[in-house]
């Protein structure tokens, strides 16, 4: 399978700078810790949406567009990249709130143990007096937590059940989650059909035999987890793009290296501000409210949503299957809008009511991050086995030097990455072009491509 993708030219782009001064200190401070930038701002994407949960949603400009605070989220990257070192300390104030949820469970567990002991005793005396029957017992208290790591899908839909404020999927490696669905029947079952729908924040209606029936009204269901390159082919693949699946991720994919140690002094009161944003969020109760959008912010929605419409019309004429993706990235653009506006609105100390204008410009440009991603993710995941090593410069040149029927000279491939502004030094181009793999060397100084990307 081809997909058509295009590129920008953009080899090394900056995130966009979204995010309050508060959150944007702490994403300084990550950074100096060594960390990856994209990575820190696509985990705390997550991270704010998790703590959102279902507090807050969107209105679209649709009358019954409504979206929740739902990210699925994926860092991609080699090993040594530091994905999972990165993640563990963001989440360290979700983690303590999670730890305080189980401690709370475990103590009415044991406070429920010991009421029904007294009652037992209790009853047997009045009925060895009376001959009544017994009071029937008290519902066991249900566990509390938000952190989901390795579940069923029979503790996920009960998990909803008793945290309406919402979960966090959380894996090192998000291939995780989806080989837990239908675990239990063969791979036969309807889960990942129900975990699609759980994405648009659907509630939950659950009937069967082998456990309790579950109802939910509504979700806040997000997904942060990590993936090896060489393993996007097993989520990112033609099943999983037609059946929309493909479309619900967000890709942090930079050019990350691995990381060396941290030797400098933390900057304390950015991360104990950060812990403190995410920790207010996380508290707040579920269903406070829909926020619109102002007269500006609306304005300027429209104007993108009818481009966007332009665009996916286009793909489609063209069978590009970034059309699926642009068409769902529609939903995430209100979603990024939501995560900013309700967490400008806590760093500013006041009660979020609308969206404004900000917001929605940020949220495009996250669109346009996170859409070229997805380019970038269909490009790799197209290439034959055995090319997934190649960098993102890597892929842009080969797409535009002249095709497998063709020789082309040493100063073709120096003066192609010059005119994509790619910014590589000429020995570096040289030595891609000694990667027997990609090119044949047909003569001194000329080379023919082996592969087309």
């Amino acid at each position: 399978m081809i997909i058509p993708t295009e590129s920008k030219g953009e080899p090394h782009r900056g995130f966009p700078d979204v995010f309050h001064p508060d959150l944007t200190a702490a994403i300084n401070e990550f950074e100096q810790q060594g960390f990856n930038r994209e990575y820190i701002c696509t985990a705390l994407l997550s991270i704010l949406a998790t703590a959102i949960g279902t507090s807050y949603n969107i209105h679209g400009l649709e009358h019954n567009r409504i979206e929740p605070a739902v990210l699925w989220t994926v860092l991609a990257g080699p090993s040594g990249t530091a994905k999972t070192a990165l993640i563990k300390q963001m989440l360290a104030p979700v983690q303590a709130v999670n730890k305080q949820q189980i401690r709370d469970s475990l103590r009415r567990m044991e406070e429920w143990e010991q009421e029904q002991f007294q009652e037992k005793a209790r009853q047997k005396g009045r009925k060895a007096d009376s001959g009544s029957d017994l009071t029937p017992p008290t519902p066991r208290p249900e566990k509390h937590k938000t952190i989901f790591k390795d579940f069923t899908f029979e503790a996920l839909s009960k998990g909803m059940e008793n945290n309406p404020k919402g979960i966090l999927l959380h894996s090192d490696e998000v291939l995780g989650f989806l080989a837990n669905l239908n675990k239990y029947n063969g791979g036969k079952g309807g889960d990942l059909e129900i975990m699609m729908g759980l994405w648009s924040g659907e509630g939950i209606s659950v009937s069967r035999l082998s456990r309790p029936d579950v109802e939910t009204e509504n979700s806040n269901i997000n997904i942060l987890g990590g993936i090896q390159p060489g393993r996007l082919k097993k989520l990112i693949n033609k099943d999983s793009i037609e059946s929309g699946l493909a479309h619900r991720f967000i890709f942090a994919l930079p050019d990350a290296k691995a990381t060396y140690p941290y030797r400098g002094t933390p900057d304390l009161n950015a991360l104990d501000k950060y812990s403190e944003i995410i920790t207010n969020l996380m508290h707040e109760p579920p269903d406070l409210g829909t926020l619109r959008l102002n007269t500006e912010a609306r304005e300027r929605l429209f104007e993108w949503v009818c481009f966007n419409r332009d665009m996916i019309n286009r793909f489609n004429e063209e069978g590009n299957e970034l059309a699926g993706a642009c068409a769902k990235y529609e939903s995430h653009l209100l979603r990024f809008a939501l995560i900013i506006q309700v967490s400008d609105d806590y760093c500013n100390g006041i009660r979020p009511e609308h969206i404004n204008l900000r917001a929605i410009e940020g949220a495009i440009s996250l669109f346009d991050h996170y859409i070229e991603n997805q380019r970038r993710i269909y490009t790799i995941c197209n290439l034959a086995d055995g090319l997934q090593h190649l960098k993102t410069w890597h892929i842009q040149l080969l797409r535009y030097l002249p095709p497998i029927t063709e020789v082309f000279e040493r100063r073709d491939a120096i003066d192609m990455k010059n005119t994509l502004q790619i910014s590589v030094t000429d020995r570096s181009v040289d030595e891609f072009l000694k990667d027997d793999a990609v090119f044949e060397h047909a003569a001194q100084g000329k080379y023919r491509k082996r592969v087309s990307a």
